[in-house]
């Protein structure tokens, strides 16, 4: 997930073009439920998918920021 932040670091205000499509594939990520008897190894999983989305949002938003894209 993190690759998308890079990404979007990489070409700058040009990631608005692919935002779309990227936040469904992150929304879909971060819609992954789990319930309390998944092992520890699942649950690490999540958990580091998470933040490879927070990341991956993290980067767009600056992209876009540094891009002056859809920012006010």
């Amino acid at each position: 997930m993190q690759c998308f932040g890079d990404i979007a670091q990489a070409i700058g205000g040009e990631f608005e073009t692919y935002l779309s499509v990227v936040a469904q594939v992150l929304d879909q990520a971060a819609s992954i439920n789990i319930d309390t008897s998944v092992s520890y190894e699942m649950l690490d999983y999540v958990v580091s998918l998470r933040e490879g989305i927070m990341d991956a949002w993290a980067g767009a938003i600056g992209a876009l920021k540094a891009g002056n894209k859809g920012m006010s």
